[in-house]
């Protein structure tokens, strides 16, 4: 169980640094002035909730750790990819993803699990 909990650590310890490395390793275009639009508040509110409601409602329910770790890494990923709408889709906010993204990503830190 040990050895399961650590992967679970070193994944989610790699995505959350990664989170802080890809602005300035990603080329990004300089950004215009944009307005909140209503596909702007979808892609920052569907992902972050659908992690929201993996981490606090459909993990928690799980009883096996390989189910849990399968959601895990889905969770996490829809959270990372608010990072990324940030950088590609909507350069002008991507302060506001990156922050929902961090938000999001560090919900996951692995201290649910038990040791058993």
């Amino acid at each position: 169980m040990k050895q399961n909990i650590s992967i679970f650590w070193i994944i989610w310890s790699a995505i959350f640094i990664s989170l802080f490395v890809y602005p300035f390793v990603l080329p990004t275009v300089k950004p215009e002035e944009g307005s909140v639009d209503v596909l702007f508040m979808a892609m920052l509110i569907g992902p972050f909730a659908f992690s929201v409601v993996v981490r606090w409602v459909i993990i928690p329910k799980i009883k096996t750790i390989q189910s849990v770790f399968i959601f895990f890494i889905i969770g996490i990923a829809v959270a990372e990819s608010l990072v990324f709408f940030g950088l590609f889709i909507f350069p002008y906010f991507q302060s506001i993803m990156f922050a929902a993204s961090v938000v999001a990503v560090f919900q996951f830190i692995p201290l649910f699990l038990k040791i058993e």
